[in-house]
């Protein structure tokens, strides 16, 4: 992990190593393309324009840049978008030097993980380094100087009740001390009060019910932009492979560095926050508060309702660095994709200790996240394409995948032609579908309420059912190995020979073959 850093050192690297640094202009699109940081000077509202910038850029740049808005209205500090909106720059965060080298630091054995080029296993004894200084409270904000309509709150819409913090990292400790750092998303209802929304699997909302069980209210700190790679990675992982990576983000991440995590204790509470983070909002959950009705709109449906009960922190302090720079990653856009695309790699590293036929992995829904999945299989043995499709829906965080695709590994699952030529041509719909009735929770109840709603009506329909279906696209019968080198012989055959057919003038590239 040698470029492991903050994500205000990297965001000045990227400043550093851009070739044309300049303030973002739509007319000078060709320029944007090639610089690898922008910056915005020019005050932007965070209602109207700023998410709708990052649209743009989405739709008109191949490559999006990392983009800063120095002056966002109405807040003190600026924010960064786009840092994970590339392969390249997703590897670069998490220390490694490509993107399929991203599954190296996810191992499913500490003895494979001591080999591999990423991520090494400590001999430090204590993977939690606990400092009494750290940068993340240079700043120290409490009781009547918190006021959390100073941050840079955003609105997906212009007609969208209250501003977002994405992206964000809350730290919760269970009754029993293990501790949670899981991925969130926040609203700011008021000056001093968070929305609070986990995803599915998080271990937060587990805390949340034991702290409610025991009548007890719940301390909890939100961590905006921890170091580059725990910013990048999301501790629901780790549930894919709970025995050997552990359930705790920091901890797994002191293991595979020689100084350890660095924390600090928070300011308000009895619980720790990361040292190199950007900004700390420490509040505490009052779970005898019957939690507000609200529509949160990064909800995807189908899944989970769109309009839940969500739980309210009240804030009472926030820290910060001297300088700091508020990292973001807004819904829909691609760098929501790409952070969903990261558990490709990780979700490869797990499936192949338990299908080692399997090739590649990917998620191929723009915005969608690992609800369809695609996946290519190197075996021609009969079920074992079932297998891996049951194998794919039995790991937890992966088992909201209401479509699963199995094809052949010489089929380019990055291509939807190709991958939907193999569904018509090699599927038989009666004996190649897979279908499954899910495990039957309605999200947008708390756990509590479920178990007690079908403990007093045992016999109840699962009318909340999250039901998947996997198909089968392999082909059932496989052409021989002497047929797949004769093809490729006759292929570079007709590469040698196309000037001498004269049609090189009709090639719109040259070498396209």
């Amino acid at each position: 992990m040698k470029t492991v850093c903050s994500i205000g050192a990297f965001v000045q690297a990227l400043a550093t190593q851009s070739r044309n640094p300049h303030s973002f202009d739509l007319a000078s699109l060709g320029r944007a393309a090639e610089a690898e940081l922008i910056r915005i000077t020019v005050a932007v509202d965070p209602r109207e324009e700023l998410f709708e910038i990052v649209h743009q850029i989405d739709q008109l740049t191949e490559f999006p840049p990392v983009v800063v808005f120095d002056d966002v209205r109405g807040s003190q500090f600026p924010v960064v978008v786009n840092l994970l909106a590339t392969e390249q720059r997703c590897a670069q965060m998490l220390g490694v030097p490509y993107w399929n080298d991203i599954s190296q630091l996810f191992p499913f054995s500490r003895a494979t993980n001591s080999e591999t080029k990423g991520f090494l296993w400590s001999t430090a004894t204590e993977p939690i380094i606990r400092q009494r200084t750290v940068a993340s409270q240079q700043v120290i904000r409490l009781g009547g100087e918190v006021d959390l309509g100073t941050l840079p709150g955003i609105y997906r819409q212009s007609q969208s009740p209250h501003p977002s913090l994405f992206h964000a990292h809350s730290v919760t400790r269970g009754t029993g001390g293990d501790r949670s750092v899981d991925r969130c998303h926040l609203s700011i209802l008021d000056s001093k009060t968070l929305i609070c929304d986990w995803p599915l699997g998080s271990a937060s909302l587990r805390h949340l019910e034991e702290a409610r069980v025991a009548g007890q209210p719940l301390p909890v700190a939100f961590v905006m932009g921890s170091d580059t790679a725990c910013y990048a990675m999301d501790s629901r992982w780790l549930n894919l492979h709970p025995a050997c990576w552990g359930r705790d983000l920091w901890e797994f991440l002191g293991r595979q560095r020689e100084s350890g995590f660095v924390v600090a204790r928070a300011r308000t509470s009895d619980i720790d926050v990361a040292g190199e983070a950007e900004m700390i909002l420490e509040g505490v959950i009052d779970t005898g508060v019957v939690n507000v009705p609200h529509r949160l709109e990064t909800r995807r449906s189908g899944w989970q309702s769109e309009v839940a009960e969500f739980p309210l922190a009240r804030i009472t302090a926030i820290t910060h660095k001297a300088l700091p720079i508020v990292p973001m990653v807004l819904p829909e856009t691609r760098e929501s994709h790409l952070a969903d695309r990261l558990l490709e790699q990780v979700s490869r590293s797990r499936l192949s200790s338990i299908i080692p036929e399997l090739n590649e992995l990917h998620f191929p829904a723009l915005q969608e996240g690992h609800q369809l999945i695609v996946a290519s299989l190197k075996s021609s043995d009969v079920g074992r394409t079932r297998q891996l499709i049951h194998a794919i829906w039995s790991l937890p965080i992966l088992s909201e995948a209401k479509l699963v695709i199995i094809v052949d590994d010489d089929v380019n699952i990055r291509d939807q032609l190709a991958v939907w030529r193999a569904i018509v041509r090699e599927a038989s719909f009666p004996e190649d579908i897979e279908y499954s009735r899910g495990t039957g929770v309605p999200w947008s109840k708390p756990p509590s309420s479920i178990e007690f709603l079908f403990r007093q009506n045992p016999g109840m329909p699962l009318s909340f059912s999250g039901h998947k279906i996997g198909i089968d696209a392999t082909r059932k019968k496989r052409v021989s190995d002497s047929g797949d080198q004769l093809t490729r012989a006759t292929i570079e055959k007709v590469k040698a020979r196309w000037e001498e057919y004269g049609l090189s003038k009709y090639l719109r590239t040259p070498g396209l073959l």
